[in-house]
C-alpha cells in the first residue's frame, strides 16, 4: 500500500487554506465595495448630509454621538444629560442612546455627521459580513454564504431603517449571537465568554435588540434540548374536544352572521347588559376558539419530550454567558434601578385593540418598497392602502423563499434546519403583533404576541413588527442552506436562475439624503460670552409615545452647533414629571401651547414675569424660527422686547436681558 508523502500532505494543507483565506478575503472586498457604492455620497462628503427624506429621528443619533463625546470628555456620566429639557435634565437610561458605537466613533472622529454617517457603514458592512460568517459556518459553501450575506445586508427591513432608524440596521448583532449561541451549545467554554460580551455589547447599542437576542437564544436552547415527536397512539379525547370546539365556533359564526344581517342588539340578562352591536367579538370568539382547536390536534399528533442530559449539558455554558453579560450591564442596570426607585420608569400603557401593529400580510405580496428594480411602485401601494412602510414592511424574495423550501425538503432531517425554521415560526409569530393586519386594515383576530405585553422586560419592546428581523436572518440562512443543497446536486440552471432572481430583487435603491446645514447665527451664539442656555422656538418635548408642543428635530442637530443647553428636547421615554413641570410653568406652558397653533389658557404673562420666569429656569437666549412658528408665537415674542443679536433669513437670536 502506497503511503502519502507528508510533504506532500502538508502541501495540501497549506493550499485549502490559502484558498480558503483568499475566498474570505474576496468576500470582505465585495462586501466593502458594496457598501462603498450604495453609500458613496455619504462617503466622498461624509460631513455634508445624513440619510433620511427629512429631519426625523436620524438627527437624534447625531445628537447621541455629540452628547456621549462631550461627557466622555468631561469625564461624565454619559446617562444623564441636564443639557435638554432644561431646567430638569433628563436620564437617559431609557433613551435610545446607542452607546457602543457612539463612544467608539466619538473618540475616533472629530464631525459628529460624519462621524454619524461612519456608524452607519460601519453596521453596514457588519451586516454582511457576520451573515458571510454564519452562512459560512452553516454551509461551508462560498457562494451560498455570499448569498447568505446579500440577504441579510440588503434585506428590505435594513432599507427601511437607513430612513432614520441608526439603531436597528445594526442587524450583524444576531448573526454574531446565532454564532457564538451555536458554539456555546456545542461546549466552547471560550464562545460562552463571548456571548456574554456580545449580549452585555447589544444592550449598550439597542434595547429591543437586547431582549431579541436573548429570546433567540433561548428558541436555539429550546430547539435543542425539546424535541418533537411523533405520538403513536390517537386517543378518543382529542376528537371529543375537538368536537365541543367545532360546536363552539359553529355557534359563535352563527352570531355573527346574525349580526352583520340584523345590525345587532342589546341583551339584559339578570341586569347584566350585553352589547352585541358589532360582529368583531363573535369572530374574535371563534378565531381564538378555533387557534385553541388547533393546539389540541397539534398536542394529539405531537408531543414535546425534555432531554435532560442535552439540558444539563448545556445549561453550564448558558450560565456563563448569562453571567458574564450581567457583569458587563451592571452600569445599566443599577441605572435601571435608579430610574425605578425615583418612579420615572416610563412604558406604554395599551390595551389589545389599541397596541402597537404588527406587520402587514399584505406587504408579503406588494413587493420590496426600496428595491432598485421595483422602481416606486411597492411604495405607492403602501400609501394607498395606508401600510407604514417602515414598522410594517414583510417582503421577501419569492427566490428566497423557493431556496428556504429545498432547504426543508432536501435536508429535513439536519438539525440546523430544524432550529431555523422553528426560529422562523417562532418570531414570524411574533411580528405578526397582537391582531392581523391586512392592506392597512386590522382585523379582529387575535394572535399570541398579545401575551407578550404581561411579560416584564419584553413588553417594554412594545413595536412587535420589528421581531421581523429575525425572520430576515432565519430566511438568509434557510436559502444559502437550501442554495448549497441544489449545488451539491449539481442543479446549475436552478442555482443560478434563483440566485439571480434573489440578488436583483433585494439590490437596494440608494436612500435619501438630507443636505445638512450649519446657519451661522448658532456659531455666533456659541461665541456669546453670556452663559445660559437656549429656548428654540418652536417649542417642543418629544418621546416614543408623543409629543407637546411643536417639536422640530433639526434643535438637536443645533444644539451640537451651539454647544449649550437648552429647553425642550427629545428621548425615547420622557418621564411625566418633567412634561407636567413645563406645561405648569408660567412660561414654558404658554410657549408649548403657542407652539402647538394654541392660545392662552388665561392671561398671558407680562414682560417682566416672562424674562423673570426665563432667568429662574436659566434660559438666557432665544431663538426664533419665524419660519415655523404660529403668529401668536411672534406676536408674544414680539411682546416681550428682547434684544436681537443675530438674524438669517429664517431666524433671529434673541437675548434675554434683565
Amino acid at each position: 500500500m502506497r503511503t502519502r508523502d507528508p510533504i506532500d500532505a502538508a502541501g495540501c494543507r497549506k493550499a485549502v487554506y490559502f484558498g480558503r483565506v483568499t475566498r474570505h478575503a474576496a468576500a470582505l472586498f465585495l462586501f466593502a465595495t458594496l457598501t462603498v457604492i450604495w453609500m458613496w455620497p455619504i462617503v466622498h462628503a461624509p460631513w455634508t448630509a445624513v440619510p433620511g427624506a427629512g429631519a426625523g429621528d436620524n438627527f437624534l443619533f447625531v445628537w447621541n454621538l455629540w452628547w456621549t463625546k462631550r461627557s466622555l470628555l468631561a469625564g461624565v456620566s454619559p446617562l444623564w444629560c441636564p443639557l435638554i429639557f432644561v431646567p430638569y435634565g433628563v436620564d437617559l437610561t431609557l433613551h435610545t442612546h446607542t452607546l457602543l458605537p457612539t463612544a467608539i466613533a466619538g473618540l475616533l472622529v472629530r464631525d459628529v455627521i460624519a462621524g454619524t454617517n461612519a456608524i452607519v457603514c460601519a453596521h453596514l458592512l457588519l451586516n454582511f459580513v457576520t451573515g458571510y460568517g454564519l452562512a459560512w459556518r452553516l454551509t461551508r459553501d462560498w457562494p451560498a454564504a455570499v448569498l447568505g450575506a446579500l440577504l441579510v445586508g440588503w434585506s428590505p427591513y435594513v432599507g427601511e431603517r437607513l430612513l432614520g432608524h441608526f439603531n436597528l440596521i445594526a442587524v450583524w448583532v444576531f448573526p454574531l449571537t446565532a454564532w457564538l449561541t451555536l458554539a456555546t451549545l456545542d461546549g466552547s467554554r471560550r464562545a460562552a465568554v463571548l456571548l456574554g460580551i456580545a449580549l452585555a455589547a447589544i444592550a449598550y447599542l439597542e434595547y429591543y435588540y437586547a431582549v431579541y437576542a436573548a429570546a433567540l437564544i433561548v428558541v436555539f436552547v429550546v430547539a435543542q434540548v425539546c424535541p418533537i415527536e411523533r405520538r403513536q397512539t390517537w386517543t378518543v379525547w382529542p376528537r371529543r374536544v375537538l368536537g365541543a370546539f367545532a360546536i363552539l365556533i359553529i355557534m359563535t359564526l352563527v352570531v355573527a352572521a346574525v349580526v352583520l344581517a340584523t345590525g345587532g342588539t342589546v341583551l339584559h340578562p339578570g341586569g347584566a347588559v350585553i352589547s352585541l352591536r358589532s360582529a368583531g367579538n363573535p369572530l374574535a370568539v371563534a378565531w381564538l376558539l378555533s387557534l385553541m382547536a388547533a393546539g389540541v390536534w397539534i398536542a394529539s399528533r405531537r408531543r414535546i419530550r425534555v432531554d435532560r442530559p442535552a439540558l444539563a449539558a448545556r445549561l453550564g455554558p448558558i450560565a456563563t454567558a448569562v453571567a458574564v453579560a450581567v457583569l458587563c450591564t451592571l452600569p445599566l442596570l443599577v441605572a435601571v434601578t435608579r430610574v425605578w426607585m425615583r418612579g420615572d420608569y416610563v412604558s406604554q400603557r395599551y390595551l389589545w385593540r389599541s397596541a402597537p401593529k404588527g406587520i402587514d400580510l399584505a406587504t408579503l405580496v406588494l413587493g420590496n418598497p426600496r428595491g432598485l428594480v421595483w422602481g416606486g411602485g411597492p411604495l405607492r401601494a403602501y400609501a394607498r392602502f395606508g401600510i407604514d412602510e417602515i414598522e410594517q414592511t414583510a417582503w421577501f424574495p419569492p427566490a428566497a423563499l423557493c431556496l428556504c423550501a429545498f432547504a426543508i425538503s432536501l435536508r429535513r432531517r439536519n438539525p440546523i434546519v430544524r432550529l431555523w425554521t422553528w426560529t422562523t415560526v417562532a418570531f414570524s409569530i411574533w411580528a405578526l403583533g397582537p391582531y392581523l393586519a391586512a392592506f392597512g386594515k386590522t382585523l379582529p383576530l387575535p394572535l399570541p404576541a398579545i401575551l407578550l405585553r404581561y411579560v416584564p422586560i419584553v413588553a417594554n419592546a412594545r413595536v412587535p413588527s420589528r421581531a421581523i428581523v429575525i425572520v430576515y436572518v432565519a430566511v438568509a440562512m434557510l436559502a444559502a442552506i437550501g442554495f448549497a443543497a441544489l449545488r451539491e446536486r449539481k442543479r446549475t440552471a436552478g442555482i443560478a436562475l434563483l440566485g439571480a432572481l434573489t440578488v436583483i430583487d433585494v439590490l437596494p435603491a440608494r436612500p435619501p439624503l438630507f443636505a445638512v446645514e450649519r446657519p451661522a447665527i448658532y456659531e455666533i451664539l456659541r461665541q456669546r460670552p453670556e452663559e445660559g442656555a437656549v429656548c428654540e422656538l418652536p417649542l417642543g418635548l418629544r418621546d416614543s409615545f408623543g409629543e407637546t408642543g411643536g417639536f422640530d428635530g433639526l434643535v438637536l442637530w443645533h444644539q451640537t452647533l451651539h454647544d449649550r443647553g437648552m429647553a425642550g428636547g427629545f428621548v425615547s421615554r420622557l418621564p411625566p414629571r418633567i412634561t407636567a413641570g413645563y406645561q405648569s410653568s408660567p412660561i414654558f406652558g404658554p410657549l408649548l401651547r403657542l407652539s402647538a397653533g394654541g392660545t392662552f389658557d388665561a392671561t398671558p404673562p407680562g414682560r417682566d414675569e416672562a424674562i423673570d420666569a426665563l432667568h429662574h429656569a436659566g434660559i438666557r437666549f432665544i431663538v426664533l424660527n419665524r419660519a415655523a412658528s404660529p403668529p401668536a408665537l411672534i406676536t408674544f415674542v414680539r411682546q416681550l422686547r428682547l434684544t436681537q443679536i443675530a438674524a438669517d433669513d429664517s431666524r433671529e437670536v434673541l437675548l434675554v436681558a434683565k
